[in-house]
């Protein structure tokens, strides 16, 4: 009686032992290869301009921690047109994870597409798995190119009659012409270069046109120095205003040479001036810089033409 006692109570511990598996859960043997990763293309030869879905899908068991594969960083170079939201499932002790893109082929050749990876730590550690290789052909289709007849091959070159000497006489002749024709044209065009009345009223309106008085009186005096150099020959920009109020007087009339004097000695003034000064005594030598230059302008080009009529 106890020895039957025994064997029923070692068979029911013996059932008592046996694990109830779901047929659909993956055993621990067969977790590494649950990890899966994989990328398929809805055409492999698309023409230029064609757009291509791109399926990725991977999955990995319930419980493990992942590092899944960031599909939108993986195909930042590739032209991205449309990304349909993720599909996110769990089912059979699995996680399931879809992410599909629209690409354009903007470009004819061989592509190869980029090959995420998923990582996925367990028991047994870390799985990582990566995307097949997927080429995309990419040109203009299968048909074959309408291309046309080859043209004949061009011979008998030594045939070809010389041309005449008359031509290269021509051509040589021909030559001097247009650049003189071209010459004329583009000084035409030019005009004649500006006055030194011209250039001085100019750069005497700019500088009226000042609201800093320093700048405003550098401006005058550098317009000035420049008149009177080009009319009687020296270089008045290179020089202080004390050197072309010397220069002025051997050249000029007296009363003119007093005005150019005293009006260079107000600009030269300025240079201890405040920042702040007042604008209105520039404004006015401006203003008889201005009647000045045209009076010089005016009295030696009657000189020249008094000159000019003597015989």
């Amino acid at each position: 009686m106890i020895y039957r006692s025994n064997l029923l109570f070692l068979a029911f511990t013996s059932l008592a032992a046996v694990d109830v598996v779901d047929p659909a859960t993956p055993r621990p043997r067969d977790l590494a290869t649950a990890v899966t990763l994989n990328l398929t293309t809805s055409a492999a030869a698309p023409a230029v301009g064609d757009q291509v879905t791109v399926t990725v899908s991977w999955a990995w068991p319930t419980g493990w921690s992942v590092r899944e594969p960031d599909v939108m960083a993986d195909f930042a170079g590739e032209f991205v047109v449309e990304v349909p939201p993720a599909i996110r499932r769990t089912s059979g002790g699995l996680e399931y994870r879809e992410q599909r893109l629209v690409l354009l082929a903007r470009r004819s050749g061989a592509v190869n597409l980029p090959r995420p990876v998923l990582t996925a730590t367990g028991p047994g550690g870390a799985v990582a798995v990566q995307a097949p290789a997927v080429l995309l052909t990419v040109g203009t289709g299968s048909a074959t190119a309408a291309l046309p007849a080859a043209r004949p091959l061009v011979t008998g070159l030594s045939e070809r009659a010389p041309l005449s000497p008359w031509w290269w006489l021509l051509a040589l002749l021909l030559v001097p012409v247009g650049v003189v024709l071209w010459r004329l044209t583009h000084r035409r065009l030019q005009g004649p270069p500006p006055s030194p009345a011209e250039i001085a009223a100019r750069e005497l309106m700019a500088a009226a046109r000042l609201t800093e008085g320093k700048a405003l009186a550098g401006a005058a005096g550098l317009a000035l120095r420049r008149f009177a150099g080009a009319v009687w020959g020296f270089d008045g920009p290179g020089m202080t205003a004390r050197e072309a109020i010397a220069m002025v007087r051997g050249k000029a009339q007296v009363d003119e040479a007093a005005a150019y004097a005293r009006m260079l000695e107000v600009i030269d003034g300025t240079r201890w001036a405040p920042d702040d000064m007042a604008l209105a005594p520039l404004t006015a030598v401006v203003d008889e810089a201005k009647t000045w230059v045209e009076r010089v302008t005016a009295r030696l080009a009657a000189e020249a033409a008094v000159a000019k009529e003597r015989p």
